[in-house]
């Protein structure tokens, strides 16, 4: 039940920062930054259609027209903050959205854009520093601990993306994932902000939603709400046995997060362990056909996946 966090929490980091006993991994001198294309499925289908730059602009599959002929269109994967102004949100239905704003022009995905501005962004990344962590195809973290001036770096960066792509991005630098990732809100749209501190993430912090913190999602949010715990300043309050008693390892990333640690590493290189694909927006199903055909057109991408990668399958998950 994960909402912001990339990979595990390492247990051994985690009492080492409790601890004070921090390591390369823990410590608190790393200079971290997040890295988010602003609006990108939006921002890259508006390449085109420049003559909608300042209206509100949505991305849905096939522009939201549905094959099933939905009568709520599809789903929404993206808008700009022109929409966003309006109140559309990623996940919306269209038929929704276009009663929030009725002139709302919904695009489709453009593919081969969305691979050109990515793989564009990722080499500048790489033309900056070598340790890169991907998060996915418009985000990532950076290492530029030991840059002279990380700030600087990174709006030559952000300003080096626009030039290239026609794309902005927005920036956090923290010391740890949490505040960078934190930093990169404070930053949107088109800026980018700097988290000094653990003790400037807690002041960035009060009053804020636990939903806010690496790894609270529905469940652990509904757990923390029933026991009167809705603010980062409410968790802050409660002591680590309690939470690790309540929520066992989450407790203890809980306890870190609220005081604005994140032991976490960046991990450069991740040892592919499987093979998948996966289509996140504008998929309803109305027949057992549709179903049908949909799993079979996702194992063939799956199977021309495994063939290229050069492996075999030990078991298959759905």
């Amino acid at each position: 039940d994960g909402s912001g966090g990339d990979e595990a929490w390492g247990r051994d980091e985690a009492f080492a920062a409790l601890n004070g006993n921090s390591t390369s991994a823990a410590s608190e001198n790393r200079v971290l930054v997040h890295i988010d294309m602003d609006c990108f499925f939006a921002s890259v289908s508006l390449l085109n259609r420049p003559d909608l730059k300042d209206q509100p602009v949505a991305v849905a599959h096939s522009g939201g027209a549905t094959a099933s002929g939905d009568a709520r269109g599809g789903e929404i994967s993206s808008a700009n903050y022109v929409a966003r102004g309006y109140g559309v949100r990623a996940g919306m239905f269209v038929r929704s959205a276009k009663r929030l704003c009725g002139h709302l022009v919904v695009l489709p995905y453009d593919f081969d854009k969305i691979k050109f501005v990515s793989e564009t962004a990722y080499k500048l990344f790489c033309q900056l520093t070598l340790k890169v962590q991907a998060v996915s195809c418009d985000e990532a973290f950076l290492d530029l601990t030991g840059f002279a001036n990380p700030e600087a770096a990174v709006a030559r960066l952000r300003t080096d993306i626009e030039a290239a792509t026609g794309c902005t991005a927005s920036a956090g630098i923290g010391p740890n994932k949490l505040l960078a990732r934190m930093a990169t809100k404070e930053g949107k749209p088109n800026g980018q902000f700097r988290i000094r501190s653990p003790e400037h993430g807690i002041e960035m912090m009060r009053g804020k939603s636990v939903r806010t913190l690496p790894g609270v999602g529905h469940s652990l949010h509904r757990a923390l709400k029933a026991r009167g715990i809705e603010t980062v300043d409410q968790l802050r309050s409660v002591p680590l046995e309690a939470l690790r008693q309540q929520h066992g390892k989450h407790g203890e990333m809980l306890y870190l997060s609220a005081r604005g640690l994140d032991p976490r590493p960046l991990v450069v290189h991740q040892q592919r362990k499987s093979v998948g694909a996966e289509l996140n927006w504008g998929v309803r199903f109305f027949t057992v056909a549709h179903v049908e055909t949909f799993f079979h057109k996702l194992g063939e991408e799956v199977a021309e996946r495994m063939e290229r990668a050069g492996v075999l399958a030990r078991r298959i998950m759905v």
